[in-house]
Parts: C-alpha cells; sequence; structure tokens
C-alpha cells in the first residue's frame, strides 16, 4: 500500500469543505491519510478515539457527503479517486471487497450508491473484474462536460455532482471516455508511469474531439505501443 496520499484543492478549497468546522475538516485528513488503496477505511472508530473527535464531527462528514458510512462499520472516502491514483505496481486491492461491490464511481471520479449516477466498480465475470461503464444515463449514451462544486450544483450538498450533459462519441461511436476510465485502462495496460501517460493521452484527444476512427482503447494501445517503442530505442542508444 502506498505511504503517500494527495488532496485535491478542487475539493478541499471548496466552500462546503471550508464551512465545516476544523474538527471534521482534521478528521476527514487523517481518515483519507489512513484509507487503503481504494480509499476504504475500517476503523474509522480508532482514528476518532486517536484524534479525540467526536460522533458530531464524523456526522456531519457523512451528511456532507464527503464520506460514505457502510452498516459493517467500514467507511470510504468519497473524493477518493479525485485525490488519489495509484500506481500499478504498488496498488494492492481493498480488503473491504463487500462494500466495494456496493459502490459505483460517477464521471467525476466520486464514489456513490447509486446505480444510476455512472459505471460500477462491481467486480463480475464478463468485466475480469474491471470496473463496467454504465454509459447510458436516463437512456441516452451522455458525457460530462461542466462540474459544479457547492453552491448551484444539481442536489444537497454535491460535491462533482452533474450540472449539464452534452452527447460525445468518439468516431467508432463509442462514448468518449472520463479521465477516470483512461486511468483504469492504463493501469491494465501499460507498466510504466500509467498515471502520467493516461493524463496525457486524456488531455491530448479531448483537446482533438476524440477523433479516433477505430475507438479510442485501439488510439491507447497505439499510444502505449510508441511509449515502449520510444523507451527501448532509448536504451538501445544508452548502451552503444
Amino acid at each position: 500500500m502506498a505511504e503517500r496520499r494527495m488532496f485535491s484543492k478542487t475539493v478541499i478549497d471548496s466552500d462546503a469543505f471550508l464551512d465545516l468546522p476544523h474538527d471534521s475538516q482534521l478528521l476527514y485528513f487523517h481518515l483519507s491519510m489512513r484509507a487503503d488503496d481504494d480509499g476504504f477505511v475500517n476503523n474509522p472508530r480508532t482514528v476518532m478515539r486517536g484524534l479525540g473527535c467526536g460522533e458530531a464531527e464524523f456526522r456531519l462528514l457523512a451528511e456532507r457527503r464527503f464520506i460514505i458510512e457502510f452498516e459493517s462499520g467500514v467507511i470510504a472516502i468519497r473524493h477518493w479517486r479525485v485525490h488519489n491514483l495509484v500506481r500499478n505496481d504498488r496498488y494492492r486491492p481493498t480488503v473491504c471487497a463487500r462494500e466495494k461491490r456496493l459502490l459505483y464511481i460517477t464521471e467525476q471520479g466520486t464514489y456513490t450508491l447509486s446505480r444510476d449516477e455512472a459505471h460500477a466498480l462491481l467486480p463480475s465475470s464478463e468485466s475480469g473484474g474491471k470496473p463496467i461503464l454504465l454509459c447510458d444515463l436516463n437512456g441516452e449514451k451522455k458525457r460530462l462536460t461542466e462540474v459544479s462544486i457547492g453552491e448551484g450544483s444539481v442536489g444537497k450538498d454535491s460535491i462533482g455532482e452533474v450540472r449539464s450533459f452534452t452527447t460525445t462519441t468518439d468516431d467508432a461511436g463509442e462514448c468518449a471516455p472520463c479521465l477516470s476510465e483512461v486511468y483504469d485502462y492504463f493501469r491494465s495496460n501499460f507498466d510504466g508511469d500509467c498515471v502520467n501517460e493516461a493524463e496525457k493521452f486524456h488531455s491530448y484527444n479531448e483537446n482533438r474531439g476524440w477523433i479516433c476512427p477505430s475507438g479510442w482503447r485501439t488510439a491507447a494501445n497505439l499510444w502505449i505501443s510508441r511509449i515502449k517503442d520510444f523507451d527501448e530505442r532509448r536504451v538501445l542508444r544508452k548502451g552503444k
């Protein structure tokens, strides 16, 4: 499990987060630091006791949707994938498999218990354990184009929820991928710096309007192949 954790300023600089009492903010940071590589904490009460935080601070985090609470006592950091993406060679799957099966991931990379919001983290025999994309939202293939945080967003205290959508597909007719889906694909198919390369691939194609005649996954495979070829040539040059 990785020892370092990151925090997105998109979340912690939002009014919704800064309006929390300082004790609730402190508890959030400590829970996030102790989460596993999938964002789960199986001993939140122990963390609370160590900090001297009470139930009120914990309840606020749950009510404001910064954490997701399960009946087992396990919690998940809702914006985990907004904050962190652990490299494949350092990643260790969570031991909270039962809780993970209840979660879905939204287009913005946040966790949710609602099946209707985005694509699932639920492992299945059909997917080989990979995330299942739920592109069909409300009967249409849609992709998020605008995200709001705090005031003005859809729903109560909804950070990273949907404000507006547009239909976007690549040239092969596939729903253009969100960044978290590209991350997952690179993690499964590339042994190098998958985080950095996934971000570059997504940004490059986003700017070009996803012009991928054979589909974005084929384009990703070509991108990965070129990186490997470049690395091999660089090694050969160093050996001369």
